[in-house]
């Protein structure tokens, strides 16, 4: 089960195999739906073939000076970018602000880095300031789990490296 928002929502299952519920019943509300579904805590998009894709995670947040910012927000305005395949966006550490916000791109065939114009398109889809990404990396391609999920913790390894 997938509730739609944007072409991107969390997968909800069912299944003879799946567990009843959490010893706390209290648990059990925000866990499943109404309808007896688990809330798995995936955000997917089902590509035209019916192949699921694994974006991220509900809680996929960023803390910038105090403000939460949804990586899979600004994932989702990159990835309407005409130059731009795939994205994926962590945040890094900082001492003054707590996290700022990182992206990683794959740019589509024939487009270059100095031929990207990010923060201009950013501001006029009505992004706030504050959830643009200051660090960009262009990437080949984007390190996946073993589950299909993006490998978020190896990309904030990646960012204490050298570009």
């Amino acid at each position: 089960m997938l509730n739609e928002h944007g072409g991107v929502g969390e997968l909800a299952v069912r299944g003879p195999e799946l567990f009843l519920g959490y010893l706390d019943p209290a648990l059990n509300e925000s866990a499943f739906t109404d309808d007896g579904y688990f809330k798995t805590g995936d955000l997917v998009s089902i590509g035209q073939s019916g192949a699921i894709t694994v974006r991220g995670r509900v809680k996929d947040i960023i803390i910038r000076g105090g403000e939460n910012i949804s990586a899979l927000e600004v994932e989702n305005h990159l990835r309407e970018h005409a130059d731009i395949e795939d994205a994926a966006v962590v945040g890094y550490p900082d001492e003054k602000m707590g996290e700022r916000v990182a992206a990683f791109l794959i740019l589509a065939k024939g487009v270059s880095q100095t031929d990207l114009e990010i923060a201009g398109y950013l501001r006029t889809r009505g992004l706030a300031a504050h959830k643009c990404p200051e660090k960009l990396r262009i990437v080949a391609e984007l390190p996946h789990t073993a589950s299909g999920k993006v490998h978020k913790q190896l990309l904030r390894q990646r960012l204490s490296q050298p570009s």
